[in-house]
């Protein structure tokens, strides 16, 4: 039997990244305000493209008294560019044309620092997007270089004197692969091979936890699971995975370091997907736990962010929606959950199999959205599909202007 579970929703207050990342702006944007004001800095415009067209500078990362950040310039594509604060006016900014054909960065850069170096991902002159080096150490001319392995996207971190990132190759496949600063010139590049000969686990989330590395990937017997490469383990015992499901995929994400600990979402073998808490500092066995938030079906953990002690992120609770949750790993035993209820009632929960069945037509009074969802015994719950039903006047006046425009 094919049943659909419905929810009717007439609005909805959904903490997510975005509101944590408009937060975080802003609280940064004051800061860096008050932080020029202290220091009598006066506000400064590099205009990259002159004229009325905009460069679009974007993912800004620091080393010493360099700033990194990708922009469009006014003759070439999306390249990189690289501010020195201590240059003499007027030569503080300096542009790396990589890709003379294109655009260098067609996705984010992942700029990772390591020392002096910076490691980026950049699409060359040939088309192909691999890992690049940025040494601010070099003699003039040469500090950039090009180590000739794909990088996939979102996937560089540093630990230590290593970098680790999703590349492959035909003998390996999609694998875990590290460039080692310490090491001899020419041995930098190493390939953690989770799965033996060309067989692939497209590893990501690649998170770097202290001395660990933390990481989403399939294994050769198992699916996509969590694996953990401990930088400091003896030769040949770097690598552990943890079967968080045994039945089928758990697809951790959201690492989010606290301490010893390293909270995230994944999906377990008999509870849906829920927070998981790894202790890196307990016995060998009891290193996870989860938080089942929602017994009734899943909770859906999102945009974990850490503060101090606490990690706050978005979940779907039992009876009252998605609403802002906090996990404080200093709170005594059983008390480290809390929940913010910022719109009281169960609006915009998904549906589950508590729900009523949907059976006749549903008649809409008023600006609504609408959440279905199809279950059939012995299978996994279908997709939740959303659709967001607009009566009042004012709605529609919207609606026909963005048409308009569009």
């Amino acid at each position: 039997m094919r049943t659909f579970a419905l929810h009717q929703t007439p609005k909805r207050a959904t903490p997510s990244f975005f509101t944590l990342l408009l937060f975080t702006t802003l609280v940064l944007g004051i800061q860096s305000i008050v932080q020029a004001q202290d220091n009598c800095i006066d506000v400064e415009t590099v205009e990259i493209v002159p004229g009325s067209g905009g460069s679009f500078p974007e993912n800004f990362t620091a080393v010493g008294d360099k700033v990194f950040f990708e922009a469009e310039g006014a003759t070439i594509g999306r390249e990189l560019h690289i501010y020195d604060c201590s240059a003499p006016v007027g030569s503080e900014l300096e542009v790396v044309d990589i890709n003379p054909n294109g655009d260098a960065f067609n996705d984010p850069p992942d700029f990772t620092t390591v020392g002096d170096k910076v490691f980026f991902a950049a699409t060359g002159a040939t088309g192909a997007t691999e890992l690049h080096i940025y040494d601010c150490s070099a003699p003039v001319g040469s500090e950039l270089e090009v180590v000739e392995v794909p990088v996939g996207s979102g996937s560089i971190t540093a630990v230590g004197d290593k970098v680790f990132f999703n590349s492959g190759g035909p003998q390996v496949g999609n694998e875990l692969f590290f460039y080692d600063c310490s090491a001899p010139v020419g041995s930098e590049l190493e390939v953690v091979d989770i799965w033996l000969g060309p067989g692939s686990t497209f590893p990501t989330e690649i998170t770097a936890v202290g001395d660990k590395v933390f990481l989403s990937a399939f294994g050769p017997t198992i699916n996509r699971e969590l694996f953990i490469y401990d930088c400091n383990a003896p030769p040949g015992s770097e690598l552990d995975s943890v079967d968080i499901n045994p039945n089928g995929n758990s697809n951790p994400d959201f690492f989010t370091p606290v301490g010893d600990k390293v909270l995230f979402a994944a999906e377990g073998a008999t509870i849906g997907r829920e927070l998981y808490i790894y202790d890196c500092s307990a016995p060998p066995g009891s290193e996870l736990d989860s938080v089942d938030i929602n017994p009734n079906g899943f909770s859906f953990p999102f945009s974990l962010t850490a503060v101090g002690d606490k990690v706050l992120f978005a979940a779907q609770g039992v009876n009252i929606g998605r609403e802002l949750y906090i996990y404080d790993c200093g709170a005594p035993a059983g008390s480290e959950l809390e929940v913010v209820d910022i719109n009281p009632g169960a609006d915009g929960s998904f549906p589950d199999d508590t729900d009523p069945v949907y059976v006749d037509p549903i008649e809409v009074t008023e600006n609504t959205v609408v959440r279905a969802r199809i279950y059939k015994e012995g299978l996994v719950p279908g997709m939740i599909n959303t659709q967001s039903y607009f009566v009042d006047q004012a709605f529609e006046d919207v609606l026909t202007t963005l048409r308009e425009l569009t």
